[in-house]
């Protein structure tokens, strides 16, 4: 930009506006960047961000994060638990512990687990980090599910779902590393999407008496079953607790 001199104020040629009329207008845009506040067309932020603190509750301690972080918040529906090691139908709770291993007395639980089809660069059977202790799944995907399907509903009971969210769209597309921070003081990991299987349609196909839907649900619930997560703070989940979901 260029600009004039001369005893009185200089003027911006090409907008007409004196030298001090820029000069406050950058002050501000600093100020404002350094406050984390999207400005101008572009929406950048300043790389300097000053970190800032969210305060939990009495039961989860500071999570410290920075403005430039994406978060979306989601609402915990149902938590459910499967005692029985032989069902993976799960049955609803109020609330559910989880430490570093899972929920504990969930079919899931333990820090390690057996190597299965999932995990080809093992022999079977070979002993490897679980880092499916918690299935998730969302009210949106679901409905999606039954859509494709053609059916009125699909419990999460029937796929074996630890959370039940709602609030998010497309929670089965949530990349590997997200975190998600409940307000009763548990976080935890998205290690990637639940792969469709055979199971949980026969589940479905058992209820609605119709067993072509077991093998239709393989392909209807693709990208759309959910994730599996591990613990990354022992805490408890509820029914109600609000969720931030911070991304990577």
């Amino acid at each position: 930009m260029k600009i004039t001199d001369g005893a009185k104020a200089p003027v911006c040629l090409e907008a007409g506006k004196p030298a001090s009329f820029w000069r406050v207008r950058r002050k501000n845009i600093r100020d404002t960047r350094m406050k984390g506040i999207r400005i101008g067309p572009s929406k950048k932020r300043d790389e300097g961000i000053k970190k800032r603190v969210v305060r939990g509750t009495a039961a989860q301690p500071l999570i410290e994060r920075n403005d430039a972080m994406k978060d979306n918040d989601a609402y915990t529906e149902a938590v459910l638990s499967t005692p029985d090691p032989d069902s993976f139908v799960t049955k609803r709770l109020d609330s559910i512990e989880v430490d570093l291993g899972g929920i504990p007395g969930d079919r899931h639980y333990g820090l390690l687990r057996p190597a299965d089809s999932r995990q080809r660069l093992y022999r079977r059977g070979t002993m490897i980090a679980n880092r499916r202790q918690i299935s998730i799944l969302s009210v949106e995907d679901n409905a999606e599910i039954a859509r494709g399907l053609g059916v009125e509903r699909i419990e999460p009971e029937w796929l074996g779902a630890n959370v039940l969210l709602s609030g998010y769209e497309r929670l089965t597309l949530l990349p590997q590393g997200a975190r998600l921070l409940f307000a009763s003081g548990a976080a935890l990991i998205c290690e990637g999407e639940n792969m469709p299987c055979l199971g949980p349609g026969e589940e479905i196909a058992a209820f609605y008496g119709r067993d072509e839907l077991a093998r239709r649900f393989v392909k209807a619930a693709k990208q759309l079953r959910g994730i599996v997560c591990s613990v990354e703070l022992p805490g408890t989940i509820a029914a109600g607790d609000a969720v931030r979901i911070v991304l990577p």
